[in-house]
């Protein structure tokens, strides 16, 4: 899973590429259905994870287990996923262009 996880954030990314060099509100609606579609599946991907999600060792500052290598890519390649579907709600309403700026 986490070797998918990293290829989708790559779709992502030249998804992103692609927009930057067209840039029309076309290309930006399709864009945001291919974000949207990638962060469904990236949350899939971290409420179906089968593997560790914890880590055997304590934190030393906190008491608590943090998480495995692995499960936090899947974690952090959701978050900036959903991160980028918010930035691309902001680009299409013409609240703010910072994703394409």
């Amino acid at each position: 899973m986490t070797l998918f996880a990293l290829l989708l954030d790559l779709l992502a990314a030249g998804s992103w590429y692609i927009q930057a060099q067209t840039l029309t509100h076309g290309i930006f609606v399709v864009g945001m259905i291919v974000q949207s579609v990638i962060a469904l599946i990236l949350l899939g991907f971290t409420l179906g994870y089968r593997g560790r999600r914890n880590s055997r060792t304590w934190a030393a500052d906190g008491g608590y287990h943090p998480f495995t290598i692995r499960y936090s890519v899947i974690v952090m390649s959701f978050l900036v996923n959903a991160i980028m579907i918010f930035l691309y709600y902001l680009n299409l309403t013409g609240r703010n262009a910072v994703i394409f700026d």
